[in-house]
């Protein structure tokens, strides 16, 4: 089997090009190929021509509608976010999400390949998983490490700014009010950490901001900015922040604060400083494939420990006062100079 998929020929090769990298993507059938170029629309992928194209970083082959071989014996297993399962023998990892599986780093296969079995038009919540656990895979062989974190830029110092934590800690309604208060902005969900020369660089990778209807009815800013459009199959309002804001898109930013975000619901914020071990555990809790793909686990710990080492770490207790205009922006940079 590994022989004939090996000797396939793409009915569809891309390259695409994010954060000096390039990977490249062959897909094997129309629906694989439609599937790519609607989901890398939605994150900071730039296309490329294949005139243009250096030797690809990594490489991703995708399929529709084939079974997907045996997962081996050997394999321990393990649950993980978006309903997946990870099967693991050490050197190469099977995931699972409902009926699609995810090869990477298998023996004769493409670093990271696809057998898909979700429809673009009746799973696209799904699809949405498999292509991003595909592309974080690929990505950490690059020497990218996905983050989930919002990122702003301070205006005095020029210094990033990472709001990092899970779903509902408050990300995404700092990061809107900052960027409506003038601070330039990278993404409020998705980043990519990589070394830089001789420090930690990190990369927006989604183009969109996601904002909770919650979030969205305490925003006067949001409210005569942006149309709240239903979505079937997304629990948040999404728009574009660059038809939004006027404060500037930055492609990347060098983090000088890591905000580990949590709302309280209280009246008043504050804030805590972090010894540097806190601040890496804290890290490490927030991206478990630094532990679990442990073929790239030393490169994404080391891209951690440098980021530690450059930036200071706070726990941020996020409470009601910061979503009044200004505040958020005062708060902030009081907190930087303290």
């Amino acid at each position: 089997m590994q022989a004939s998929l090996n000797s396939a020929r793409p009915a569809h090769r891309f390259f695409y090009r994010v954060a000096h990298q390039t990977i490249r993507v062959d897909a094997l059938d129309l629906t694989a190929a439609d599937a790519i170029r609607k989901i890398f629309a939605e994150w900071y992928l730039a296309p490329l021509t294949a005139e243009k194209v250096e030797e690809p970083a990594a490489a991703i082959r995708i399929r529709s509608g084939v079974a997907p071989p045996a997962i081996p014996a050997d394999c321990r297993q393990f649950e993980i976010a978006d309903d997946g399962v990870c099967h693991t023998n050490g050197d190469a990892s099977y995931i699972e999400i409902q009926s699609s599986v995810l090869a990477v780093g298998a023996p004769g296969l493409a670093d990271v390949e696809i057998w898909l079995n979700a429809s673009p038009d009746e799973d696209f919540p799904v699809l949405i998983r498999v292509i991003s656990h595909a592309l974080s895979s690929a990505l950490r062989r690059c020497g990218l490490f996905e983050l989930h974190s919002a990122a702003v830029v301070e205006p005095a110092s020029g210094g990033g700014v990472l709001i990092i934590g899970p779903s509902g800690s408050g990300k995404s309604t700092l990061a809107v009010q900052l960027s409506a208060e003038g601070w330039p902005y990278l993404s409020d969900d998705v980043l990519l950490l990589g070394r830089s020369q001789d420090f930690i660089e990190a990369w927006a990778l989604r183009r969109c901001f996601a904002v909770t209807p919650e979030t969205f009815g305490a925003s006067e800013f949001l409210q005569a900015r942006v149309k709240s459009m239903p979505n079937d199959y997304r629990e948040k309002d999404r728009f574009s922040p660059h038809d939004v804001f006027v404060s500037e898109f930055k492609e990347s930013c060098r983090p000088r604060t890591l905000l580990f975000c949590q709302v309280t619901g209280k009246g008043q914020s504050s804030v805590t400083p972090l010894v540097p071990s806190e601040t890496m555990a804290r890290l490490i809790r927030m991206s478990p494939w630094s532990c679990y793909d442990q073929s790239t686990a030393r490169r994404h710990l080391e891209v951690f420990s440098s980021l530690v080492r450059q930036s200071q770490g706070y726990a941020l207790f996020a409470g009601r006062d910061l979503l009044a205009p200004g505040n958020s922006s005062q708060f902030l940079a009081d907190t930087l100079r303290n």
